[in-house]
């Protein structure tokens, strides 16, 4: 499986496993290259990759995040990020909070 670059407003770089299965994974880094398990700039599973079927991943995983109307908090506690390799909380707590607060008053 190979990974592309992508890029967010949200995080430094972000990449997402390419892959002819049906799932992909999307990780986004911050500036220090550190990966970012919580809040507005963590990637999300795709249970749907692109190359597989372009629609389906629109469909399943894309317009879901659309019609959480940019609160990612509501998306998340349905989609949690994988940290499944236990990397250290990425943003801080006060950080992560602070984010938290923004999203639930979009």
């Amino acid at each position: 499986m190979s990974t592309s670059r992508l890029r967010s407003s949200a995080c430094a770089p972000c990449c997402r496993s390419e892959s002819t299965t049906l799932a992909a994974q999307h990780c986004c880094y911050d500036e220090h290259m550190k990966l970012i398990t919580r809040g507005k700039g963590a990637g999300a599973h795709n249970l749907i990759s692109i190359e597989f079927s372009p629609e389906l991943h629109y469909k399943v995983d894309v317009l879901p995040w659309i019609l959480c109307k940019g609160d990612w908090s509501h998306f998340h506690s349905v989609c949690p990020p994988n940290n499944g390799l236990q990397c250290t909380e990425n943003p801080q707590e006060d950080i992560y909070m602070n984010e938290l607060e923004e999203a639930r008053e979009y």
